[in-house]
């Protein structure tokens, strides 16, 4: 925050913060009982340059009708800001009551999209499961499943190592992406290896895509999944190669996209409680470590990564940076 001028007259600093504040710049007035004069105070730093030049007008246009006229379209849009602060004070209090819901095991409703993903999920889960789909010593590659949703396909090798682990082959160019099948950036994202793993993706995607579903309409939704999707798997696949799976990149995308969405779109409807983020960001510093075995944690941070941009460049903050420029 830094002071734009001092002013002796109370009317006329009014008229001065009902202008700058009609053109989007926020202000605060404090008054100085030293020597009874009146401080604008701007609020945010990036708005002062801006604020310096709608000063010099002010000065020197006072009959400019726009500073006329913005002590009615000041007053409007505080009306405005007022409705959406209790609206949104609403839906924090909604989002809050939801998380208390989470660690109660108890989840709100989720829409068809998000629906239809957890069923496919299930559903490949179980047939990978079974024992006619699981891969078997000596196998060229893994089951069929495992291919046809694998970013690309991939073989076993006929040698064996000195410890007698078998080592796998692929083509690091993705032939199958590059032929057309575009799908397998996102199929991925269907497979899981466990049901701790499985579990722990599905109840957040339950929450975090029925949360979204609702707010954003299911379209939304598919649009920002298969983004976050593509982009996590692909990073994880330059990463470590094509054995791997989840949802985890998903639902971390989810969750930077509602953080930041929530902390710098004052017109977003929720934002979470520090706590959901405080406890999955311990839960990928503990993936990394290794203590839990092998996981797709590339996956993870890109999918956060992505999520979070995603949310932080759709907000009027970054917007209203690019105006300043």
């Amino acid at each position: 925050m830094r002071a734009l001028t001092r002013l002796n007259s109370l009317s006329e600093a009014r008229s001065l913060g009902d202008f700058l504040y009609s053109n989007g710049i926020d202000i605060r007035l404090d008054h100085d009982k030293e020597d009874e004069s009146w401080v604008l105070w701007v609020i945010q730093e990036d708005d002062l340059s801006e604020a310096d030049a709608l000063l010099e007008h002010f000065t020197s246009n006072r009959e400019d009708p726009a500073i006329q006229q913005a002590g009615a379209q000041a007053e409007r849009l505080r009306f405005e800001e007022e409705l959406r602060q209790k609206e949104l004070g609403r839906r924090h209090r909604e989002i809050d009551a939801r998380t208390e819901l989470i660690r109660n095991a108890t989840m709100p409703r989720a829409g068809f999209v998000s629906l239809t993903l957890i069923g496919i999920c299930i559903v490949v889960f179980l047939s990978t499961s079974l024992p006619n789909w699981t891969p078997r010593e000596g196998e060229e590659g893994f089951s069929p499943l495992y291919q046809l949703f694998s970013i690309t396909e991939y073989r076993l090798d006929d040698h064996v190592a000195t410890l007698g682990k078998k080592y796998i082959s692929w083509n690091p160019t993705l032939p199958e992406v590059r032929a057309g099948q575009i799908w397998r950036l996102i199929t991925p994202m269907f497979l899981h290896f466990g049901f701790i793993h499985i579990l722990f993706n599905m109840m957040w995607l339950y929450q975090l895509g029925g949360l979204l579903e609702q707010l954003r309409g299911p379209f939304f939704l598919i649009i920002l999944i298969s983004f976050l999707s593509a982009g996590s798997n692909s990073a994880q696949f330059m990463m470590s190669g094509p054995t791997f799976g989840g949802m985890s990149g998903v639902v971390y995308g989810l969750l930077g996209y509602l953080w930041t969405k929530g902390r710098f779109d004052p017109r977003f409807e929720v934002q979470l409680n520090p706590q959901v983020m405080r406890w999955m960001i311990a839960w990928l510093v503990l993936c990394m470590t290794g203590l839990l075995g092998n996981i797709a944690n590339t996956a993870h941070v890109s999918g956060l990564l992505l999520g979070a941009a995603w949310g932080y460049f759709s907000s009027p903050h970054w917007r209203s940076k690019l105006r300043s420029r």
